[in-house]
């Protein structure tokens, strides 16, 4: 969908700032970055654009108004008004500095660049690239003095991997750009939201890979709140539970909710409560999600990765299964009350041990 062999770069920035909660302030760059070395060029393309792999696509939000948005407007305006990008990146690092609250939040560079010529479904557009790097990595630079060869130690970015950054795509302007974002931190810690939400205001595109991700977060909210969370029937048979929904996900194209829940679950009071379910989270949310829809395959291999197929027992013991094997995990496994110790106890069966 997204192509780059064409595209070229128009105009750079880069900034420094740090955290607002240290007080540790920012500095604009006074000019443009030049362009004339090819070398420097191609170095920057691979660490801008090699991390945006996923199918993800976001948009710029507002709650109230979308023009509300500041990224959005500082956007609408940088595509308006070329001449204007060194000012108008300057608003962004201000932006970003207000939204640098958060005591984690590490100082760095801002890389901000505008781009020509970026290929999504054959039509040409222009992009807003705005990047940051946080850590710092060390590194040996081997010179020469006097015939003889010196190594020293130097600190600087690694450019195989970025840690955070965000394509602003110059289509879909009026439904808030199409984005594309990264965080290598987003999930990790409690500081990763500040990104895409503080900074950014973004909101996800409501497409096959947001429908089916939903879709597989609900059930393993409903299957934590009604199987794991049942004494009689406890983690492994919510783990199967689990296990079910993503083989559903995995042999079908299309989504069918009616079919979904009579393939998950034997017992019809069980295909009524989760349907119910997903009808009262989408009161909740006031928007409800596609009864049908087209399955996509690259979030279904993206969650999969993200399950954690482990039993935890009083924090102390872990049994970790195998998902491709679940018949043999039923087979092998026993879950059992013992009155006279008032607990539960697994009983496993095995041939040898590894």
């Amino acid at each position: 969908m997204f192509d780059f062999t064409r595209t070229e770069f128009f105009k750079l920035a880069i900034h420094q700032l740090g955290n607002k909660s240290r007080g540790e302030g920012y500095e604009a760059s006074a000019s443009e970055h030049p362009l004339h070395e090819d070398l420097l060029q191609e170095v920057l393309f691979k660490y801008f654009f090699s991390a945006f792999k996923g199918d993800e696509q976001w948009r710029f939000s507002h709650p109230a108004d979308l023009r509300m948005n500041d990224m959005y407007t500082y956007c609408q305006n940088m595509f308006a008004q070329p001449e204007a990008f060194l000012e108008i990146s300057g608003h962004m690092l201000h932006h970003l500095y207000e939204a640098s609250n958060h005591p984690k939040i590490k100082p760095g560079e801002l890389f901000v660049a505008l781009f020509h010529d970026v290929l999504i479904d054959d039509e040409l557009v222009d992009a807003i690239g705005i990047f940051k790097a946080e850590n710092k990595h060390t590194f040996l630079q081997v010179g020469q003095e006097y015939k003889r060869l010196l190594v020293q130690p130097r600190e600087g970015i690694d450019t195989r991997k970025l840690d955070k950054g965000v394509l602003i795509f110059n289509t879909l302007a009026d439904e808030g750009y199409l984005v594309k974002t990264i965080d290598a931190l987003a999930g990790q810690s409690d500081d990763a939201q500040y990104w895409n939400t503080d900074f950014l205001g973004l909101a996800p595109i409501e497409n096959a890979v947001y429908t089916t991700r939903a879709y597989l977060h609900l059930y393993k909210d409903f299957v934590e709140e009604t199987v794991a969370a049942d004494t009689e029937k406890g983690k492994l048979a919510a783990l199967g539970a689990v296990n079910r929904a993503v083989e559903y996900f995995e042999q079908n194209e299309d989504f069918r909710l009616g079919n979904f829940a009579e393939t998950v679950f034997e017992q019809p009071e069980m295909q009524a409560k989760f349907i119910d379910y997903t009808e009262r989270k989408a009161t909740e949310r006031k928007k409800p999600l596609e009864e049908v829809f087209e399955i996509s395959n690259t979030a279904v291999k993206q969650e999969k990765k993200r399950l954690k197929h482990l039993i935890t027992l009083d924090d102390a013991i872990q049994i970790k299964l195998n998902p491709a094997l679940s018949d043999h995990n039923n087979a092998a496994i026993e879950r059992g009350y013992d009155p006279d110790r008032k607990q539960y106890y697994y009983k496993i069966y095995y041939r040898q041990e590894n």
